[in-house]
């Protein structure tokens, strides 16, 4: 079987603290592998009891796809038995908790709307984002079960405004500053056009 844990500690030799940016299978799967786990307080329930919809893993949601496997974990697996395994938080983060590395040091920022958890790691001295699934240069999923539009537009102006030199995204390449902007102008324009999702949400509740 693949490990994750086993792989990474070839390459370490201090000790380690695994991370969820949020709940989703792709980002919180291996959590149980690791001593140390940490998640946002608002999605540490759903990886306490190991919440297979919340994490967007039921055959149903269709999102665990046996074709983005270039190997499979362990010999006879398949997508529909996938399952996202429970394993309690060891640390539970909040929006200004400080992760001090001792080098540097990373300042949690609550970033929700792709999901209700959603987190980046900020680091206020190199200017150096690790944002996770909250902005990366592809298609940002905001339509989710788990996602609201309104929130995630906030989120965005709050990033807006945040320097940033460098993102390091969930998925996808790294980018700078210019396009960090970019990303953020780009979406927030067209969540406000005529007809986009917000808008229409805006109109029905007005009528």
């Amino acid at each position: 079987m693949l490990s994750l844990r086993h792989h990474i500690a070839s390459l370490l030799d201090k000790p380690l603290v695994a991370i969820a940016s949020h709940i989703h299978f792709d980002h919180a799967g291996g959590m149980h592998e690791f001593d140390h786990r940490a998640i946002h307080a608002a999605e540490a329930s759903a990886l306490r009891t190991g919440d297979d919809y919340e994490a967007l893993c039921t055959p149903a949601q269709g999102w665990v796809r046996q074709a983005d496997f270039a190997q499979l974990p362990y010999p006879g697996f398949t997508v529909e038995t996938y399952t996202l395994t429970a394993t309690e938080p060891t640390q539970i983060l909040q929006e200004g908790d400080v992760l001090d590395l001792g080098n540097r040091a990373f300042e949690v920022l609550h970033l929700p709307g792709h999901s209700l958890g959603c987190i980046a790691l900020y680091d206020p001295q190199s200017q150096e984002l690790f944002s996770g699934d909250v902005i990366y240069d592809g298609e940002l999923l905001d339509e989710l079960h788990c996602s609201h539009i309104p929130t995630n537009l906030a989120t965005y102006e709050r990033l807006q405004k945040l320097p940033v030199e460098t993102v390091y995204p969930g998925h996808y390449r790294i980018f700078g500053q210019s396009d960090y902007q970019q990303i953020i102008a780009d979406y927030m324009e067209a969540k406000r056009q005529p007809g986009c999702p917000l808008k229409q949400r805006t109109q029905s509740l007005n009528s």
